[in-house]
C-alpha cells in the first residue's frame, strides 16, 4: 500500500510540473495553453510539495492546475481534472482513494496523456528516466 501511495504523488507532480521546456512554439488554439504549460513547468520544484503535510504547496499546485485547465484543449481537459482530483486527495490525506489501484491507473493514464500532448503539440520535452 505504501508503494502505491508514493507512486501517485510522483506521477502527478512529475507529469504536471516536471516538464522541461525545450524550445519549439505552438500554433492555433493551443498556443496560449502551451505557453502557460511551459511557464508552469519552469516553476517546477518551487511548487511541488516536498512534504506530504505541506498543505500550502498542495493548494498552490491545485490552483496552478485549475488555471491551466481553463485554457486546456478538449483532448486533455479531463486529464487535468484527474490530476487536480489526485492532488486534492493527496492534500486531504485520502489514503483510501490514492491507494486504490484503479485510481492509480487513471492517474497514470492522465499523466501519460498530458505528457504526450505536451511533447507533440507544445514541443515540451519530458525528462527521461533510466
Amino acid at each position: 500500500m505504501i508503494r502505491k501511495f508514493a507512486l501517485i504523488p510522483a506521477v502527478v507532480l512529475v507529469a504536471t510540473f516536471g516538464l522541461a521546456a525545450c524550445g519549439g512554439s505552438s500554433s492555433g488554439s493551443s498556443s496560449s495553453f502551451c505557453t502557460d504549460l511551459k511557464s508552469l513547468s519552469e516553476k517546477g520544484d518551487s511548487i511541488i510539495p516536498s512534504d506530504a503535510t505541506d498543505s500550502q504547496k498542495y493548494s498552490q499546485a491545485v490552483d496552478e492546475l485549475k488555471k491551466l485547465q481553463k485554457k486546456a484543449p478538449s483532448e486533455i481537459k479531463s486529464d487535468l481534472s484527474t490530476m487536480i482530483d489526485a492532488l486534492e486527495k493527496l492534500q486531504k490525506g485520502d489514503l483510501n482513494a490514492i491507494t486504490d489501484p484503479n485510481f492509480a491507473k487513471k492517474v497514470e493514464a492522465a499523466a501519460k496523456n498530458i505528457e504526450n500532448y505536451s511533447t507533440k503539440t507544445c514541443k515540451i520535452e519530458t525528462p527521461t528516466t533510466t
